[in-house]
């Protein structure tokens, strides 16, 4: 992995931990790099394996979240976050949701000014 990158993927998991907990909810790490998820969010009703991405701008306060469905099969993270640093902020999709899409896109409230 290039060092840019690294450190790209390492401030997403940061900016997304901070979030969930400002939401009231407590983050895990696992141990290791073999696991298809970067955070565990706790909540009330059990764990959920949360899978980090960056989000790119791709127009005037729109951004995309990319993902490859064949790296992450059925059951394997329950939630893809994308971390939007340009906002500070991240938004968060259910694994199906995706379902097999490969992007989804979102608009900031700050865009419709």
């Amino acid at each position: 992995m290039d060092m840019e990158r690294g450190w790209r993927g390492d401030a997403s998991e940061a900016l997304v931990a901070a979030d969930i907990l400002r939401n009231g909810h407590g983050v895990a790490y696992p141990h290791g790099h073999e696991q298809k998820y970067d955070l565990i969010i706790d909540v009330e009703w059990g764990l959920l394996r949360v899978q980090v991405k960056t989000t790119s701008e791709y127009d005037n306060y729109r951004y995309e979240l990319e993902i490859d469905p064949e790296r992450y099969p059925d059951g394997t993270v329950d939630i893809f976050a994308g971390a939007i640093h340009e906002e500070g902020t991240a938004i968060y999709v259910p694994a199906h949701e995706m379902g097999k899409n490969a992007t989804c896109e979102f608009q900031s409230s700050r865009g419709n000014a």
